[in-house]
């Protein structure tokens, strides 16, 4: 009786993988029957990972794709829901009053941060 199972592989920080290791996790994206993949493969990275796939030498990793997900910034009011749950789930009594800060880094807007 076969195994109803699927194999997923999650590699994240993909951006940072060396070009011949990228050329073997398209290899092994060619596991398959006659009916289905054996192997589900997810890339997970930062921004230069879409520019990464899109270069000459991984053409053929690039057309293997077959879903792609870019998360939209967080805005102001998406944030503060989530800083407050997150608070709430380590226990805190409220968040830390120490200044403000901006970090700079942020996609769109600067980002506050207290710490």
């Amino acid at each position: 009786m076969p195994i109803d199972a699927s194999a997923v592989l999650i590699i994240d920080e993909a951006q940072s993988l060396p070009l011949p290791v990228l050329e073997q996790i398209r290899i092994l994206s060619n596991l398959e029957t006659d009916k289905e993949k054996l192997l589900q493969i997810i890339l997970v990275g930062q921004l230069n990972l879409h520019t990464l796939l899109r270069s000459p030498d991984l053409r053929l990793l690039d057309q293997r794709v077959s879903i792609r997900y870019e998360p939209a910034p967080l805005d102001r009011e998406s944030v503060a829901p989530t800083s407050r749950t997150a608070w709430r789930s380590l226990a805190a009594p409220r968040p830390c009053r120490s200044p403000r800060r901006r970090s700079t880094r942020s996609i769109g807007s600067p980002v506050e941060f207290r710490g």
